[in-house]
């Protein structure tokens, strides 16, 4: 009996050892049929369709209430990420959206290979360019993932009118102030990294779907060792996978060239690559169609965006687009 019990403690004392798992919140779409939202996060919104395509969270001024932001379901392992590439059937893999060259590069695949040691595993990543920056260089993928840092723009934290990295905001989209998401309070330290404050990022008040995806991709992505830059990461355009594209609202049309390859663990990747990451929650550079046209699909023509409490905007019409 004794030993039993010797036993149980030990038992317990590893189970107190073990990383705590953040809970999953819901998907927006119902998988594997990904044509469909799931009941508990509501229809996409429309009531303001036209208005939210001229203003961004970040600049330009306008109405909160007629403002839009990037999707929080896009950040790197957000449950409709991990459930696209489960529904592709690509396992071993993630799926990312990325900063990304220029504007004709809207819409393009990548497969990269981190080679860094330690790498974060899976170590293979599918990204997808939905946005372009200035401070992104040749062969950098600036990966979108749970409080992965701002830049001179910063849309998330709720005093960003006030304090901010060089551009105040329009609005915020989430309760956390700018220390909560820059502890160290450089721009450009690459956010919040201590799994144990991610609650910090909503005010610890997880109210709203973007809000729940937050935390959970926070959490997340610092515990499985993404939230970091990786300087030796080989990569190759590749055709974007379906279920990807579903949820991120924008194709290449050049995924249909005959040349373009598939992903897969055995293509020929070129080096040279590098991974850094970023959160501003800035509407993309590729959710702006004026920098889509002639690029994409008309089908997909452009990123998503999201309202406040992180649920995509469809279906989008105004004089801007045609």
């Amino acid at each position: 009996m004794a030993m039993l019990q010797l036993i149980y403690a030990v038992f317990c004392a590893l189970v107190l050892l073990l990383p705590v798992q953040a809970q999953m919140p819901p998907s927006l779409w119902k998988w594997p049929n990904s044509s469909s939202y799931i009941n508990n996060t509501g229809p996409p919104d429309n009531s303001k369709s036209a208005a939210y395509n001229g203003i961004s969270g970040c600049v330009g001024g306008g109405d909160e209430n007629y403002m839009s932001w990037s999707c929080p379901h896009l950040m790197l392992l957000s449950p409709d990420m991990q459930f696209a590439a489960q529904a592709d059937k690509n396992y071993g893999v993630v799926y990312a959206v990325a900063g990304i060259g220029q504007a004709s590069d809207c819409g393009k695949c990548y497969q990269l290979k981190i080679n860094d040691s330690p790498a974060p595993q899976p170590s293979t990543i599918i990204v997808q360019a939905v946005n372009t920056g200035s401070d992104v260089s040749s062969g950098q993928f600036d990966i979108l993932l749970g409080a992965g840092g701002f830049g001179i723009y910063d849309a998330c934290s709720s005093d960003c009118k006030q304090k901010n990295c060089g551009q105040a905001c329009n609005g915020p989209m989430y309760a956390g102030d700018f220390s909560a998401w820059t502890p160290d309070g450089n721009c450009y330290g690459g956010g919040l990294k201590d799994e144990s404050k991610c609650g910090g990022l909503v005010n610890n008040q997880q109210t709203t779907f973007a809000d729940k995806t937050l935390v959970y991709g926070c959490k997340t992505a610092i515990d499985r060792q993404y939230h970091q830059n990786y300087n030796n990461v080989d990569f190759q355009q590749v055709q974007c996978p379906k279920s990807l594209y579903l949820v991120s609202g924008i194709r290449s049309l050049s995924d249909d060239s005959p040349d373009l390859p598939m992903a897969s663990p055995h293509l020929k990747l070129q080096n040279g690559g590098r991974i850094t990451t970023t959160m501003d929650c800035c509407k993309p550079t590729c959710a702006w169609r004026q920098n889509t046209k002639g690029y994409t699909d008309s089908n997909f023509p452009s990123v998503y965006v999201c309202n406040k409490s992180g649920i995509p905007i469809m279906n989008m019409t105004s004089v801007e687009y045609n």
